[in-house]
């Protein structure tokens, strides 16, 4: 299954039967920081900072050194599909969810 343009998702069984899901990026291997503001909350929600905050330290340093000296973050790829072929720019995105990932980060240490 294709996710935009720059991404494939590969769906495996392991050998118990379960359905796994392995995403791998078509181009170069650069972090998103919508994404991983998206996974960040994820991750916290669900218990990761009780089980291993390692993951959560490192995409909160990528978020924090990405961040430009005016304090927006950089404007990268599209973040959103519509339709499976209408690529939606959100604006505002880049901003929201990187801060939002870093305040439940510090409201969860």
């Amino acid at each position: 299954m294709v996710v935009g343009e720059r991404a494939i998702v590969h769906a495996r069984k392991r050998p118990q039967g379960t359905k796994y899901f392995r995403y791998i990026s078509l181009e170069s291997n650069r972090s998103n920081l919508v994404h991983t503001g998206w996974a960040m909350m994820g991750l916290i929600h669900s218990g990761q900072m009780q089980r291993n905050p390692a993951p959560l330290h490192r995409a909160a340093k990528l978020i924090i050194n990405s961040q430009l000296d005016d304090g927006d973050f950089p404007q990268q790829e599209i973040t959103g599909v519509f339709m499976k072929n209408c690529m939606l720019h959100y604006a505002t995105y880049r901003n929201i969810f990187p801060l939002w990932a870093l305040a439940e980060y510090l409201n969860h240490l």
